[in-house]
Formats: C-alpha cells, structure tokens, sequence
C-alpha cells in the first residue's frame, strides 16, 4: 500500500498520522525498511483502537516509544511494512507517588521529564547516559541498563494493549481507581514476560525511585590491560560480598586496526550511594582490595557535588545523582542536537552480549575483537558493566564510515563479532533489527504465548518473540 493510501486510512483511527518516509535514516544503517504510515496516539484509547484496525486488516504494527534505540535500529521495524505506533504523545505522569518512592508513567514520558519532578524531593531517578528525552518505559522494555542499577529492577509493573485489542495490566498496576499503583498481589506477575517481546504495547508503566541517599560518591580506577581478567574478578568477588550493591563499568577499552605498541590503561568506574560511613568503608575495601593487583595505577574518589566542572570525570559522575544530560553523548558524535539517526557523520551500531562470570570470559571477548578488527579494519569499543553479582554485560560498539564500503564493513564486522561470540559460548543480550534470532530451547512455548496473546500476529513481528 502507498504512503498516502495507508495515511488516509489511519486518519480515520487517529488524529495524527504520517507518511513512513520520515523514519527512514536510521544511526547503524540497518537495511532499509518499508514503513507506510507513522501513527501517533495519544491516549490508551487509541492504541486499542489501533490494534483493532490492525488486527481487522492484517497489518503489522511496530511500536517504539521515542525512538531512541541508538546502535540497535532505532525506529526501525525489524521486518517490511509495518505500520510505526510512536507512542511520544502518551506522555502523561499520571501518578507520583513521593511518599513511597514510585511512579506511573505513559510511555512518552522521557528520563528529563520525570527526574525534574524528583528535583529538591526525598528521591531520585535512576538514568541512563542517552538523551534526556529517551523514554524510560522503552528502555526498561528492552532491558537496559541504568547507571545505578539495570532499569528491570526499577519497573515494577505494566499497562500493555494486547493483540486482541484488550488491556492487561501486571506487577500491581491499576486501571480506573484513585491510586494507579497497589503493589503486587497473590497469583503470578506476568511483567517480565514482556519484556523483550512482541507479546503486547506497554502504554504505560510503574516506576520505583531511589532514595536520595546522604552521600553519593564516586570511584574511578586506573589498570594496565593486562589485568583485564583480575580486575573483573575482583569486582565481582566485591558485588558478592555486598561491598557493591551498583553498577560499575569498565571502559577505555579502544581496539584500533593496526595498532602497535602497548595497550592503553582501562577505567573502571561507579557511584557508591548511602550514608556517609557506609560509603567511605565501602572507598577503603575498594582501595585495599584493587590496590593489590599487580595491574593497579590509580584510585581516586570522593563526592560528585564537590567535583569541579573542569575535572574530567564531573559530567560522567552527574548521572549518578540522577541526573541526565546530552552533553557528553553530543561530544562523542561531534553533533549539536541529538537527531543522531540524521545529524551524525559516523555511523555506530552495538552488539550487546551476556558474559560468564569469571574474568577470563572478558578477556577472550577482547582477544574476539580485536581479530576481528584486523580483518575488517573498523574501530571498536568496549564497555563492560558488572551490573549485578550474576550478571556481565559486554557492549561492542562499532564505528564506521556512513558511505557504502563503511556500511559493508559494519555488516561483516558485526557478523563475525556475533559468530564468533556464539562459538565461544557467549549469548546476546538485546538484539538489533538485522539480528538473526536465535529462539532456543524455550522457542516453542513462547511462540504458543504468542498465539494466544497476539493470534493475529500483528505485533512487531519478528522482534524477539
């Protein structure tokens, strides 16, 4: 169907509808898709109406929050003509709740949004390093990961239109009532099942704050990298020993085409939260226990208030107060906004991967890259975040040219990054449109899910379940 017909015929449904043209530049250069229209709601109301249409007619639906899903195909369904549900207009707090610490959000409702609403309370908001304007529900559906602690443990229950037009709500979150959040109540919680899926839109969700704590304080060390596998290991030893309770991240990991000579040092970096003598127990084991590798270089902490706008750990350390910022993502694509999709002049696509927990596992995902590096010729960049005692997260950014050669290179890159982490035991984490799924051994009963849940299989088809 063309871009006007298919526009036409929505404008009947929904006040706002676009030709899907508009969705066409897209940051990892993913394969051009067909989009016909780009459908705008603005209450829960539409969305069904939306999915009934779409369920009468057949035609699939792909629904992003704001679209920010930077390196992973942003806008961008994961197959040909479907039909783009933005979802920026549901952009309603409905619910903010201070004196216990949550939420109820729409799924428009950016991380700036809602942590202005936090400023001078008891409690604030748990951010990513994206624009302040990324969604929080659309992140924290895709599973990602926050700077104080991954965004699942922040969500604590959903609205979702199904694909039968219904609406489900689970983890406690309630409809027509005073109160849009209760708690979690007897009988299962279906919320994490929705998460990466194509099982429901969440329109709207529940969200737990943090504590604005007494002191929040910041630790950034030094290493050669050569200590790679014993810094990982050590932290590790540290998150289960509850002397971490945050993330902390390993970064500084460059690996450049044709580089000789001795590796550069790497950062490890966190935010310790509490009260003041928690916290500065918790700098002195850290202190102690990195300062004995034979890899240590250097150890510094101390509160993010009292860095100096100059020093250049002040605007990463900022995030750990809950606040969010496009300052330091606009410095590293060298752009003035963030339409980075149409602004940038380098492309940057991810694989995101899940590591065993032992320090060596990092050590041959970097040996993995660095191969591949050579062949290819495209620079890469790793970051790898201890976000729990049983979770390693390993993000491989990919740079590269946007001209054909540039994207060519990408695709095999990224190609040979995913086999060859699969060939050494290591599994995604989030996907990208372009990825090939992988069901596995629980692919069967989740695509009966899918039957029952979405029969017409309309929505986002492809997208992980």
């Amino acid at each position: 169907m063309q871009g006007s017909e298919a526009v036409a015929r929505w404008r009947g449904v929904v006040a706002r509808a676009e030709d899907g043209a508009a969705a066409r530049p897209e940051l990892s250069e993913s394969e051009e898709r067909r989009i016909p229209a780009i459908l705008y709601p603005t209450t829960l109301g539409e969305v069904q109406a939306i999915v009934d249409e779409a369920r009468v007619r057949g035609t699939p639906l792909y629904p992003v929050s704001t679209g920010m899903n930077w390196g992973l195909g942003s806008r961008h369904p994961v197959r040909d003509d479907c039909v783009l549900v933005d979802l920026r207009r549901l952009d309603r707090i409905r619910e903010l709740d201070l004196a216990h610490g949550y939420a109820v959000i729409e799924a428009g409702v950016s991380q700036h949004a809602l942590a202005q609403r936090l400023d001078g309370t008891p409690w604030m908001l748990n951010v990513t390093t994206s624009c302040k304007d990324s969604s929080l529900l659309g992140n924290a559906m895709d599973r990602g990961e926050g700077c104080i602690r991954p965004r699942r443990e922040d969500l604590l229950g959903l609205e979702l239109v199904l694909g039968d037009g219904s609406v489900l709500h689970t983890g406690g979150v309630g409809h027509g009532a005073a109160r849009q959040y209760h708690g979690l109540g007897t009988g299962p919680d279906a919320s994490g099942l929705f998460l990466q899926s194509s099982l429901g839109i969440a329109t709207a969700g529940a969200f737990a704050f943090i504590p604005r704590p007494e002191r929040i304080d910041y630790a950034f060390a030094s290493f050669e990298r050569a200590g790679l596998a014993e810094v990982v290991d050590s932290v590790l030893a540290l998150r289960r020993g509850r002397v971490l309770d945050t993330t902390f991240r390993l970064s500084e990991l460059p690996v450049e085409p044709g580089r000789v000579g001795a590796a550069p040092d790497f950062t490890l970096l966190g935010p310790l939260l509490g009260r003041r003598a928690a916290v500065e127990a918790a700098e002195a084991v850290l202190r102690e226990e990195l300062g004995r590798l034979p890899s240590f270089r250097l150890f510094e902490c101390g509160p993010v208030a009292a860095l100096a706008l100059t020093h250049p750990l002040c605007q990463r350390t900022q995030f750990f107060r809950g606040i969010p910022s496009c300052e330091m993502l606009r410095a590293r694509f060298r752009v003035d906004d963030c339409d980075l999709d149409g602004h940038s002049e380098s492309g940057w696509t991810v694989v995101a991967t899940v590591l065993p927990l032992e320090g060596r596992a990092v050590q041959t995902a970097l040996d993995v890259v660095t191969r591949v590096v050579d062949v290819e010729g495209l620079a890469c960049r790793l970051e790898v975040s201890a976000v729990s005692a049983t979770t390693i997260l390993l993000m491989t950014a990919i740079w590269f040219p946007r001209d054909a050669d540039g994207i060519a290179r990408m695709r095999r890159t990224q190609g040979a990054l995913r086999a060859q982490y699969r060939a050494a035991g290591f599994h995604p984490a989030r996907d990208g449109v372009d990825a090939v799924r992988d069901e596995g051994p629980a692919g069967g009963a989740l695509a009966r899910i899918k039957a029952a849940l979405d029969p017409a299989g309309i929505l986002s088809p492809g997208r992980y379940v």
